[in-house]
Order: structure tokens, then sequence, then C-alpha cells
């Protein structure tokens, strides 16, 4: 009897440890605060977070902002760029794919860190919940959020109420472009952003530190270098009160190798091929007009096509100036050939007036019919050497068509005869063979030092 006491008494014991060590292991694993599996899957720290994420938002109200009738919201940006392209002068505009990121406190979202926990990190679901600053663009034209495969933004709470709200944006701002040294410009293009309700008097705009703004190393553009970029704050007046504004300055540099090759490589080319025309026969006229035409038409092509891509400025591009020269050099090729096929007209006639030319074509006259054709390109060669040249359907000896009549008036008279007694046709294209590249390559070299002279720009000194 007393040893089965005993036994029920070792089994009762035995019993009551193990139940004890299972308690002890209970609360151990409470103290550590491992994540038990609960009902559902949920884990004790979902249900906490889901129980601070409804305690919050008790009683909160986002139309209000934090601190309302008390100090101002302190709201500080940076972004982040990783794209950056389609500039176009055109629409004067440009594109920038960056994260915009905005900081600020609310003393309403505060709470216990005791489930050791570093932040809230929720998705745009909590947003629209909750109070965020409304930013926008100032010179934005168009931009777009990004919702592929779900929109692209974030929202992260402190335990101090500290947050933080990062969105995925792609912009369109408008750039007040200046033109007048294309292509050889310089842009400075900007993004100005400012709360649309809040004055300064609720919120104030600041920039993080030194990275406020960062880029992507490897961003590139077609026809521009990023130079540099800058931040600043600012402060604008309106008739509702003043408002706090952030810039952030970019400077774009124009790459102009393209347009080395595409334009001012074929201009160039073109007045040269409009001085072949000084090498050929002024007798040989159709020629020569043709040559001329053609530069004239092709450079007028060329130019058309060049301010087809630019906006109608009411001033003088860079590029339009070389482009006019060169036009002018192409159609005083032209002019220079009408002046020397209108000199070598009066020479002509001059020289078939003369009482020596009547003669040998008399005496030339009286050979055998055979020998007529002969003997009067004789005496053209002997006359004129080779500029004289007699066309049957000429009317060269008729004064009244050809010359100046009485009751024209006395500067063309003078013009006629400075012409006639002082103007060699040969020697003017002997002249215009060395004149014309040679005032073509003045042009050059004042065009190239004077426009690399003005747009040589410290861009270190803007963007500190």
């Amino acid at each position: 009897m007393k040893l089965n006491v005993i036994g029920l008494c070792l089994l009762f014991a035995t019993f009551i440890g193990i139940s004890m060590s299972h308690d002890s292991t209970t609360f151990e694993n409470e103290d550590t605060g491992e994540d038990r599996p609960l009902k559902g899957g949920e884990t004790l720290l979902m249900l906490n977070v889901s129980m601070i994420l409804s305690s919050l938002l008790d009683d909160y109200d986002q139309g209000l902002r934090p601190n309302y009738g008390d100090k101002k919201v302190v709201v500080n940006i940076s972004m982040y760029i990783y794209s950056m392209g389609d500039v176009s002068e055109t629409a004067m505009e440009y594109t920038i794919d960056l994260y915009f990121r905005q900081q600020w406190s609310d003393p309403r979202l505060s709470f216990d860190d005791n489930i050791k926990i570093e932040d809230l990190a929720l998705t745009n679901e909590m947003v629209r919940k909750l109070w965020v600053p409304d930013t926008y663009f100032i010179n934005e034209r168009r931009s777009n959020y990004h919702t592929v495969l779900s929109e692209n933004s974030l929202i992260r709470i402190k335990p101090n109420g500290n947050l933080l709200y990062s969105t995925r944006l792609t912009i369109t701002p408008s750039c007040q472009m200046d033109l007048k040294y294309f292509p050889m410009d310089m842009q400075h293009c900007m993004l100005w952003m400012e709360s649309y309700a809040y004055s300064d008097r609720d919120i104030e705009y600041n920039w993080v530190d030194q990275d406020g703004i960062t880029m992507d190393q490897n961003i590139s553009l077609p026809q521009f270098s990023l130079l540099g970029f800058n931040h600043r704050a600012h402060k604008a007046t309106y008739y509702v009160g003043n408002y706090s504004q952030l810039v952030a300055d970019f400077y774009l540099g124009r790459s102009i190798s393209y347009y080395v090759i595409q334009v001012y490589v074929p201009a160039s080319m073109i007045v040269l091929l409009s001085w072949v025309s000084f090498w050929i026969n002024r007798a040989a006229t159709p020629a020569r007009v043709a040559l001329g035409i053609t530069t004239v038409l092709t450079l007028t092509t060329l130019m058309a096509s060049v301010n087809s891509s630019l906006p109608k400025l009411s001033y003088v591009k860079a590029i339009d100036y070389y482009l006019v020269m060169c036009y002018l050099f192409v159609f005083a090729a032209l002019i220079e050939f009408a002046l020397v096929s209108y000199t070598g007209s009066l020479a002509d006639q001059k020289k078939r007036n003369n009482p020596s030319f009547t003669k040998i074509v008399q005496s030339a006259s009286c050979d055998d019919d055979n020998d007529i054709g002969n003997e009067k390109d004789r005496a053209l060669r002997i006359i004129n050497s080779n500029d004289v040249k007699i066309n049957a359907g000429n009317d060269w000896g008729n004064d009244n068509k050809y010359l100046p009549s009485q009751e024209e008036s006395g500067v063309w008279n003078y013009l006629t005869t400075f012409m006639d007694t002082t103007i060699d046709a040969d020697r003017v294209d002997r002249v215009s063979r060395v004149l014309f590249p040679f005032m073509f390559m003045c042009f050059q070299i004042l065009y190239w030092v004077y426009y690399m002279t003005v747009t040589n720009v410290d861009v270190q000194a803007l963007v500190r």
C-alpha cells in the first residue's frame, strides 16, 4: 500500500515538471519576440503591425497638415534622375525620368517601437489614407506616373513619425532656349516645384543637403552632353501669398559634330563647286548658267531643311549667318558670270564695228565660194583670237537692239561706257579665281574664331 502511494506521487511530480517546462519555453519565446505562426497564416509581427496601423488611422484627418495652426511643415526634397532625353528645340522642352522623394514629419503617425522594427514600408494604397504634400512642377507640360505592373510609389513611416514618400515619374518640362549661338549653344533648363495650396506659412521646401540631385553616370543624349547640374531654393510672391520653391538647374551643351557633317561641310562644298564656272570658257553659256543656278537652288534647299527643324525665331542664329554668307558667295559667282558675259558681248560688238574687221570680211568674200567660210573664220581669229564667234542667227550689227538708246539715263550710259572701256571679261574670271577663295577663307576664320570665343563658358562657375 505504501509503495503504491509513493508511485502515484512520483508520477504527479513528473507531470508537473513537464507542464512547467512547456510554460517556461512559451514565456521565453514571447520574451524573445520570435515570429510564431498564428491562425490564417498570420504572424505575431503582422498582427502587431496591423494593430499599429489601425491605431494610427483612428481619428486621423488626411485633410489637415501636420501641426496645423502651429509650426510649418518642413519638406525635404531629393531626386534621382536615371534618364534624360528628347530635347526639342521646336517645342522648347525636354524629358526626364526620375525617382522623386519627399520627406517630412507627422507627429500623428508616431508609434511605440517595442516590436523592434526600423520603419513601416507601405505601398501606394496607404498613401491615399495619409496627408502628403501637394507638390507640383510649375513648368511641367506633361507628366505621368508609372503603373506597370502596379503604381510605382512607396511610403515609409518611422516610429518617430518621419515619413519618406517616393514615386517614379516621367516629366516633360518647358525649357526657354536661347538659340542665338545655335548650333554652338549651351542651354540652361530648369525644373521648378512648389506647393499649390500651402504658402510658406504652412510648408517650407528644402533640398536634402548636398545630395538633393543625383544622376546616373550613364546618361547620354543624342545631340547634347550634360555639362552639369545644380539646385537652389527660391521664394515666389503671388496674389495669394508667398510660396516656397525649389529649382533644379541643368546645363546642356550641344554637340556640333552632327551639324558640321550635315550642314557646314555640304554648304562649303557647294560654294567651292560654284567656283568651277571661273575656269569654264565664257562662251559656254549653258554650262555656266546651269552650274550657277544648280548651286543656288541646292543651297536654298539646304537652308530650308535646316530651319524646318527649328522654331520660327525673331533673331538670327549663328548657323543662319553661315548659310547666308555661303548663299551670297554662290549668288555672287552667278552674278560674276553675268558681268563677264555682258562685258564680253560689248567687246565683241565693238570689234565687229571695227573698220578693220569689215575690210577683212570684204576681202574674204572675193575668194571662191568654197573658201568663204574658212576666210571668215581666219578673220575672226585674227581679230579676237578665240573670243569672237560668228553666229548666223545673231543680230550684233543691230545697234538699236543691243546698245543703249539715246533716251536711256546717263547713269546707264556711264556704266556701259565704263564696262566697255575698263572691264576685261577674261581678266574678271582670272581675278575671281583668286579673290573668291581668299574672301571665303577670311570669312571662315572670322566666323569660327568669333563663335568659339563667345561660346566658351566656364560651366563649373555656374553649377557651384
